[in-house]
């Protein structure tokens, strides 16, 4: 080719290059700049709802309107032998199909005495679902002899479950003796140093911003990562820090709600390698059951299939 023809071709390349520019700038005036769109979050865990919304449905109507949803699993809002093994012999449940993950345990550290009789016919319930026992430890301070009692009362719900084959989990509850994820890891290594390193972890969007780590979220993620089972996750206010007379209004919303960038939390998950399930918190929302009810739950599952992939 000659040099001639060569300058040819450059200088034609030069302006279909500039009039394609300026096409694009033009779209761009005329409709508005084009969104940024975010890469989709990789995790390997299911995500499922945490049915304190359900409360006043049957075990066998929550199981439905879930699957009828998309979800394949739910964590239970409490925990007693009658209504687990409503959920157990559920023939979806019993076959795996549908998993039940864990059941809210709340205890309280000025009630140290367990009721063995009931937890271990409440564990065996358990055992029939793999479920965890998700335990929370409220107490009127963080005093050492709260948090003495707490690790008391931890170290011998650890030994019982460990006995019926059943997976300890503590959930840090805001305004409890443990009310964040390091605070939950400090009791852990208390066990670890009484011969009982089984028990495990959770971790909540909405508690960790009470605790005030909005800031510091990807940080407190990879120092507990190791020890996390469960976690939860919400929409929220960024400034839900300091509001604690809302009832929770401020940090646990549906997905699709709130100035807080709920991705935040889930991709420092994903970069942990965390891989347990994910539960959607719906404290204080609406039941499905409910008159009025506005489709939470469903447009959070819509927001999290374009915010999420299963790695």
């Amino acid at each position: 080719m000659s040099p001639d023809r060569q300058e040819g071709n450059s200088g034609w390349s030069l302006r279909t290059a500039t009039i394609l520019i300026l096409v694009a700038f033009a779209i761009s005036v005329d409709e508005g700049p084009v969104p940024r769109l975010e890469p989709p979050i990789a995790l390997a865990g299911p995500f499922v709802p945490f049915g304190m919304c359900m409360g006043g449905m049957k075990p066998s109507e929550q199981v439905a309107y879930c699957r009828k949803i998309g979800f394949s699993g739910l964590g239970l809002q409490d925990m007693g032998g009658r209504v687990l093994g409503e959920f157990a012999g559920l023939p979806e449940v019993a076959s795996g199909e549908f998993k039940i993950h864990s059941a809210l345990w709340w205890t309280k550290v000025t009630e140290p005495v367990i009721d063995t009789h009931w937890f271990d016919s409440t564990l065996d319930q358990a055992r029939r679902m793999d479920m965890a026992i998700w335990m929370v430890l409220d107490g009127p301070d963080k005093s050492e002899r709260s948090r003495s009692t707490a690790v008391s009362m931890a170290a011998k719900a650890a030994l019982r479950c460990r006995a019926k084959g059943v997976r300890l989990v503590l959930y840090p509850h805001g305004g409890c003796v443990v009310s964040s994820a390091e605070e939950g890891l400090a009791l852990l290594d208390s066990l670890d140093r009484l011969g009982i390193p089984e028990v495990g972890l959770s971790i909540h969007l909405c508690h960790e911003l009470k605790a005030g780590n909005r800031d510091r979220l990807p940080q407190v993620v990879r120092k507990v990562a190791h020890r996390l089972e469960l976690a939860s996750v919400s929409g929220a206010d960024s400034d839900t820090y300091g509001k604690d007379d809302d009832n929770w209004a401020s940090a646990i919303m549906p997905l699709d709600r709130g100035s807080f960038d709920s991705r935040i939390f889930l991709r420092a998950l994903s970069e942990a390698g965390y891989a347990g399930p994910i539960q959607l918190h719906t404290y204080n929302l609406k039941s499905p059951a409910a008159p009025d009810y506005d489709g939470h739950l469903e447009r959070s599952w819509g927001w999290w299939q374009s915010a999420v992939v299963r790695r």
